[in-house]
């Protein structure tokens, strides 16, 4: 969980659990996310994204996605603002030291060992991210690249 993120929903961890335990194919979840991943690695630019949060930038946006049909969604991708897991798996630190695409790595990670990652249905948003108006970006060009170029040497 990012420092600047805030569970406002008291049962998140509850109804996560719940999914965990009711689903052991799934092992992670997070709350927004996209179905597949676009081929530039960029899951918020990708046609199918699903889940909901609330954003404070100066003023607060809510970003509604596609809503899932039942307890989760199945997605290639989730958004490290928060991230639970189910299973432990190595991270790829060595690859992705940094800020950036340590989620979207850790998702390829899951997937190789053949587990689901998903977005519960939420109703509202479970959670506010305070990143504020300027999103640190330094070295996110690097980095997609990195990870463009990690994902297709696993293929």
């Amino acid at each position: 969980m990012h420092q600047d993120v805030m569970i406002i929903h008291h049962m998140m961890l509850y109804n996560m659990l719940e999914i965990f335990l009711n689903f052991p194919k799934v092992g992670m979840l997070g709350v927004v996310g996209c179905e597949q991943l676009n081929d530039q690695g960029l899951w918020w630019d990708s046609p199918s994204r699903f889940g909901k949060i609330l954003e404070d930038k100066d003023y607060y946006v809510m970003s509604v996605l596609q809503e899932p049909a039942g307890h989760y969604q199945s997605v290639e991708a989730i958004d490290g603002l928060i991230m639970m897991t189910q299973y432990d798996l190595e991270w790829e630190s060595s690859v992705f030291d940094d800020w950036h695409f340590y989620d979207i790595s850790q998702c390829e990670q899951f997937k190789t060992y053949g587990y689901d990652i998903g977005i519960p249905q939420q109703g509202y948003p479970w959670v506010i991210h305070e990143c504020g108006p300027i999103i640190n970006m330094e070295r996110y060009e690097e980095y997609r690249l990195k990870f463009l170029d990690w994902k297709e040497q696993r293929l």
